[in-house]
């Protein structure tokens, strides 16, 4: 008798907790049923002033008010994105700490210590454009296609010298252009330069030939004046009038992810993500954030939370496969 009664208080014991259990739990999943209640911070790993930052503050503006709470655009650069990433993945799970995420976002978590897979990390919400890829030569060069330039490459091991925002461990463009090399059996030497007018600069002044990066306001001007020439996109899409020129995605195997995306940290209410899924989708037809990326050349892409997280996983197992091999051949150049 003393047992099934010490079992029959055990049992009310339970029975006790799950009540009290089932009774918060719609509270906990209600906690903020009204969000957003508060402005929402966007962290940025971009410094202000750039293509991808004047984009976001247009399209956080907007979304904003379909929210009707702001959405604060926050820039933290530095290390390659890892200080923004780092801040976004370590926020409280409440929806009003979100931040920006692009192609290079999948490289940067190799680079940590320990390195960690970022797909997991963040509840990915949504993307909203791309960037268009060019590789620039100065008008004078002597190749006017990429048939022309990777025959040249190869008699001249070495001779080319790439102009890049990044090292092939932390720059998509560089990482690329590494595939390629092997794939071709030529060898680029990547020049890497702090800010793309650095690189613009170093190219138009013969000290680098050939360019990798995104079309801007810049590049658009020295193309116009006929200063330089695009002799290839790197990846699809391509910029409107220039369509007859090659993407090295369409002739190379490469893993090129592009997209520009926003997160929040993983474990995002699925109400929140709702919300924020439609807000966004409905800010990207305001007619301030379509100027913005028109002006800077940045294609519209949608892609909603399943999609971009699917997308986001599958370019991450990729990009993991082809680090390996391009850190492998980083130890050999050591020796």
């Amino acid at each position: 008798m003393i047992r099934k009664a010490k079992g029959f208080t055990v049992v009310i014991g339970l029975l006790f907790a799950w009540v009290i259990l089932f009774e918060n739990l719609p509270a906990v999943q209600a906690k903020d049923p009204d969000y957003p209640t508060k402005p929402i911070e966007f962290i940025l790993t971009l410094s202000a002033g750039g293509s991808t930052d004047l984009a976001c503050r247009a399209l956080n503006k907007a979304a904003g008010e379909y929210l009707g709470q702001p959405i604060v655009t926050i820039n933290k650069p530095g290390a390659n994105g890892a200080i923004a990433h780092r801040y976004v993945r370590k926020a409280t799970t409440d929806g009003y700490t979100l931040g920006n995420v692009m192609g290079s976002s999948l490289l940067m978590p190799f680079s940590e210590d320990p390195p960690f897979n970022n797909t997991k990390d963040y509840t990915w919400i949504t993307s909203f454009g791309s960037y268009v890829y060019i590789l620039l030569v100065r008008d004078d060069a002597p190749w006017k296609e990429w048939g022309d330039f990777i025959g040249w490459a190869k008699k001249n091991p070495r001779g080319t010298k790439l102009g890049t925002t990044g090292s092939k461990t932390v720059d998509f463009k560089a990482f690329n252009m590494w595939q390629i090399g092997k794939q071709e059996g030529a060898d680029f030497t990547i020049m890497v330069y702090k800010s793309s007018a650095d690189m613009l600069t170093a190219l138009l002044g013969g000290h680098i030939n050939m360019y990798a990066s995104t079309i801007d306001a810049s590049t658009i001007s020295y193309l116009k004046e006929k200063k330089l020439r695009i002799l290839a996109f790197i990846t699809l899409p391509k910029m409107p009038g220039y369509e007859n020129i090659l993407a090295l995605s369409e002739i190379y195997k490469v893993t090129y992810p592009n997209f520009l995306g926003i997160v929040g940290p993983k474990g995002l209410p699925d109400a929140v993500v709702k919300k924020l899924e439609v807000a966004y989708s409905k800010a990207m037809t305001s007619a301030e954030f379509i100027k913005v990326m028109n002006t800077m050349h940045m294609p519209i892409t949608l892609m909603d939370s399943t999609a971009l997280t699917k997308y986001a996983e599958e370019n991450f197992s990729e990009t993991a496969k082809v680090y390996e091999k391009v850190k492998a051949d980083e130890a050999k150049e050591k020796k």
